[in-house]
């Protein structure tokens, strides 16, 4: 029998996502007519039609969809031989992709990168960032080898270790009218002036699941859709929001005019809290490096 190659199951994947021969040729860092041929090549091993082709456009078809994902399986597995013996050779060395969400990245990594890179001076750190289910599907996928997350978020899949928690804070401008940091509660009419970020982000989640435990529903509409507009808005005294302990101190806020304050009465505690997790795919070769990196990160801020 003879069998698709690797990179045949590539093309397979690239044209799938982009439904474009021109944007998965460059994808594959190859040209149109290679990947033309090596699908067409797939197409007679096989034995079936992956895609229906047009003038204007490429449709898969079914068959097509399903094996493109089994075609991600196969690279995935492959890719986990080639780590199994890299690692088997130098545990704790090599690339390690990293994907982190960016109500984390701005906060936390300035600081914690160059220890990350001191302590484990034979592990080269690749940063990707992206929204947590944007992350957690390239983890599964094998695109990014671990990544920092703020749960709970259902990641089924993985292997976690919970590094500390985080608690959301009231963030508001200096001497603002809009709310007292001391009294405030979730009111109908405190609420027209809470911003919170666009739907994906995870803080976005947290904030909604700590107001919904207080029967709170009436929110702002406006949502943004990066953490530096939501900054720039608060700054501007448009509203206030919440935003997590790890932004204290951050060159975000430095110069921005903004404070931040625990939440009062019952909706502090541990309602209002995030746990800043690393998460690995389920059974990776590279469990025990995982698990000291994650140790390390946490006596560093516990």
């Amino acid at each position: 029998m003879q069998l698709p190659s690797v990179k045949q199951l590539q093309y397979l994947i690239a044209v799938n996502e982009t439904k474009h021969f021109g944007r998965a040729a460059e994808k594959c860092f190859v040209t149109q007519s290679a990947l033309s041929t090596g699908i067409r090549e797939l197409e007679n091993i096989l034995g079936v039609k992956l895609f229906e082709r047009s003038r204007k456009q490429i449709s898969t078809t079914p068959l097509g969809e399903q094996l493109g994902e089994q075609a991600q399986t196969v690279l995935a597995e492959l890719g986990r031989l080639a780590e199994m013996a890299e690692h088997n050779s130098a545990p704790l060395s090599g690339p390690l992709r990293l994907g982190v969400i960016p109500t984390i990245t701005p906060f936390l990594l300035p600081g914690l990168l160059p220890q990350l890179r001191g302590n484990f001076p034979n592990i080269e750190f690749f940063l990707t960032e992206g929204l947590t289910l944007e992350l957690h599907s390239q983890l599964i996928n094998g695109d990014i080898d671990a990544m920092l997350v703020a749960l709970p978020m259902d990641l089924p899949g993985t292997q976690q270790h919970v590094l500390f928690s985080d608690p959301l804070l009231l963030a508001y401008r200096e001497e603002t009218k809009l709310l007292d940091p001391q009294t405030w509660s979730p009111t109908e009419e405190s609420l027209e002036s809470l911003m919170l970020l666009e739907d994906g982000h995870c803080l976005q989640k947290h904030a909604m699941e700590v107001l919904s435990n207080q029967g709170a529903s009436q929110i702002n509409p406006f949502m943004a859709s990066s953490l530096s507009t939501l900054v720039h808005m608060v700054a501007s005294d448009l509203g206030f929001t919440l935003l997590p302990m790890m932004a204290q101190g951050s060159p975000l806020l430095k110069g921005a005019g903004i404070r931040l304050s625990p939440v009062p009465g019952d909706l502090g505690g541990a309602q209002s809290e995030r746990e800043i997790t690393l998460v690995w795919r389920e059974n990776s070769v590279r469990s025990d490096d995982f698990k000291q990196i994650a140790g390390y990160v946490a006596s560093l801020m516990g």
